[in-house]
């Protein structure tokens, strides 16, 4: 997305692009995932570049994506809604997910850059971002009423315009109509946004490369009913003929990809090591598998065993997650993870009531299958986790997970 900060002339020369990159790698912090691969990371001026990476077969370090973003002022508070958008080569690192804020007034969809510092998100989750708007098409108009009269007439001869303030995933409905979705399927244009706002800010955006500082973009905030939003873009995207309509009040509308950056409030170093993001990492891989994002929180002398169930101890992270991956693979029905607290236990049961534990469910939500109790210290290392059927304990989900 250089073109909306006004740097697409490094993509003319390959030359000019590895040096953009080379430059990047040079400056950036390193923001660490669960993957234990860092996210490379580089602000300058008002342009800010993420870079993930990867490693080879000689365990080297590799830049694998390389995104452009912005490190603007809008902040939102969203529900995840368990719909993952994310084309498959960036499933890793990176993901689409669409989401919707808590008075459900609209479903969007939006590009975490850096979404491996996260423990992982599953449906109903809240979580806090970051977002910018990056135009793919930008038009501005002096007035609502120039608007409506430029949109074009159906066959029908009728107009149909998007409501002023409207973000609408336009595309992504169009596409998973029940008539004619393919399941499994996935679409390159779901992540596009509609947008028709009201312009309420605007200010230059600077990019500085080394002691160069220079205006190469707009930064235009506009009134949206997710509440305001930041739209970058250069002026090579606007039409001629509308450039002098760049101004407070005016109507923009057009399509964009909305872009997001979780590496905020506790999350700005990366990862967070406690309990608590411990837990919900489990809980996250318990459901969707991938367990090689737990190797960071499990002590090399961690203990899994399915207590009841006739299975042997296993010890060390190898082990524990070769076990949750094979038995994800070879399950035919889907995994549901629950937080919950223990309500009863039996005389000379190892675990009291109050215990915090991760109550799990196969095929249905109700259809509780085992309840697994986790070991850790205060930096949410683990030590031992524990898969228990003993009908000596009773336990109560808690509130966000009791629906």
């Amino acid at each position: 997305m250089l073109i909306n900060y006004g740097l697409e002339f490094f993509e003319e020369d390959n030359q000019d692009m590895m040096a953009l990159i080379g430059y990047v790698i040079d400056k950036s912090e390193e923001v660490l995932g669960y993957y234990q691969l860092p996210y490379l990371h580089a602000r300058m001026g008002d342009v800010e570049f993420w870079a993930s990476t990867n490693r080879d077969s000689e365990e080297k370090l590799l830049i694998k994506d390389f995104n452009s973003h912005s490190s603007g002022p809008i902040g939102w508070n969203v529900i995840y809604t368990g719909i993952d958008i994310t084309p498959e080569q960036d499933s890793k690192f990176k993901k689409t997910l669409m989401v919707e804020n808590k008075e459900k007034k609209g479903l969007l969809p939006i590009t975490i850059l850096n979404y491996d510092i996260l423990p992982g998100l599953l449906k109903g989750d809240e979580f806090s971002v970051q977002v910018i708007a990056q135009p793919l098409q930008i038009s501005y108009y002096a007035t609502e009423e120039e608007y409506l009269r430029a949109q074009q007439k159906s066959s029908k001869g009728e107009k149909w315009a998007i409501a002023v303030g409207s973000l609408i995933a336009a595309n992504f409905v169009v596409n998973h109509e029940e008539s004619s979705y393919v399941p499994g399927k996935k679409y390159d244009n779901d992540d596009v946004v509609m947008f028709t706002a009201t312009v309420t800010h605007l200010y230059h955006g600077k990019f500085q490369m080394g002691d160069t500082k220079d205006n190469t973009f707009i930064r235009c905030f506009a009134n949206t009913q997710y509440g305001e939003m930041e739209f970058v873009h250069s002026i090579e995207q606007i039409p001629k003929n509308q450039q002098k309509n760049i101004k407070i009040g005016s109507i923009i509308s057009g399509t964009c990809i909305i872009s997001g950056d979780v590496a905020l409030y506790e999350y700005t170093n990366g990862i967070v090591y406690d309990k608590e993001h411990t837990l919900k990492l489990l809980r996250y891989t318990l459901v969707k598998g991938d367990a090689q994002r737990l190797r960071s929180v499990l002590s090399e002398t961690a203990t899994y065993k399915s207590i009841n169930i006739g299975s042997p101890q296993l010890v060390g992270p190898d082990e524990i997650i070769d076990k949750i991956n094979s038995v994800h693979v070879n399950s035919t029905k889907e995994f549901h993870a629950f937080f919950a607290h223990i309500t009863q236990s039996n005389e000379n049961m190892k675990y009291p009531v109050g215990t915090r534990c991760i109550v799990l469910a196969r095929g249905d939500k109700k259809n509780y299958d085992s309840i697994v109790f986790v070991e850790m210290n205060d930096y949410g290392v683990i030590s031992s986790i524990e898969l228990s059927r003993d009908s000596g304990y009773e336990f109560r989900l808690d509130a966000n997970d009791n629906d």
